[in-house]
């Protein structure tokens, strides 16, 4: 509208200079004789109405063509706000059969057009076509719905069910297997720690035998009652001798047996009250 409203001053304006210079035209002409002047005067009336003409008739064309372009504007801005709007349908409306815990398994098409929303697809019973209309018409801005879906056959229900009822049985096996699997490997796990400690307790039962042998063997030891014990390859001996060389005579020999890690000494030289008591 302000467009309009320039470019109409814009035109007066130059109406009123075209008047002005025909004017001083006049009067210059009418300052020679009469009979020229009139003939001027016609003709440059008939300029001035033919000028008048012209332009009040681009000015209608100029604002028919302003009117025409706001017309198509205003049109493609509708449009647009209509397509925007029909979007966002389409979007609530598929978000509402999602959080239908009876519709969200179904595949169903929704397109809207002008605030009408088309439902098309098949669904496996007609309360489900009815609970999705129903659903789909509770929405904002929905102004009616077009129902295309259709009852599925029995072929496919079976076929459905069918697929369904191999999905839950894998599943299930996968379940299954995983459970298995773990007790496996904790079975596993167990037969390996008591072999382990089998393993060491053959191991510790070896050493000890081997460390006895060595003591019995010795001249100066196997006269002593020395005690042996062997927890995971570390050697204790425990007992009573009569001096701290055979002592540590007895902590070297052990030391010296295949496996003995380490040794731990708890003899103890006799007392005379021990001696004479033997």
């Amino acid at each position: 509208m302000k467009m309009t409203n320039a470019y109409k001053q814009d035109i007066l304006a130059k109406r009123v200079i075209v008047i002005a210079g025909l004017s001083a035209v006049l009067g210059l002409i009418g300052c020679q004789q009469e009979g020229p002047a009139e003939k001027a005067g016609q003709k440059l009336d008939r300029s001035i109405e033919n000028a008048e003409q012209k332009i009040e008739g681009t000015t209608e064309k100029a604002e028919v063509k302003l009117d025409d372009a706001k017309k198509i504007l205003n049109e493609k801005i509708e449009a647009t706000g209509q397509y925007i709007d029909d979007s966002s349908i389409t979007v609530n409306v598929k978000r509402a059969i999602l959080d239908d815990p009876l519709l969200k398994v179904f595949q169903i098409k929704v397109t809207t057009v002008d605030g009408i929303v088309q439902l098309s697809g098949e669904l496996d019973s007609q309360e489900h076509i009815d609970k999705a209309i129903e659903v789909v018409g509770r929405q904002k801005d929905v102004k009616s719905v077009q129902n295309d879906l259709v009852v599925k056959g029995p072929t496919e229900m079976v076929g459905q069910k069918l697929d369904r009822s191999i999905e839950n049985a894998e599943q299930k096996i996968e379940e299954v297997t995983e459970k298995a699997e773990v007790k496996l490997d904790d079975a596993k796990k167990s037969f390996n720690e008591k072999i382990e400690a089998t393993d060491q307790y053959v191991d510790d039962s070896v050493i000890t035998m081997n460390v006895k042998k060595a003591i019995l063997d010795d001249p100066l030891l196997k006269v002593f009652q020395i005690k042996v014990t062997t927890v995971n390859g570390i050697v204790q001996l425990s007992g009573a001798l009569d001096s701290q060389e055979n002592i540590d005579k007895a902590i070297e020999v052990a030391g010296r047996q295949k496996d003995v890690k380490s040794v731990q000494n708890d003899l103890v030289v006799k007392t005379e009250t021990q001696s004479e008591e033997e």
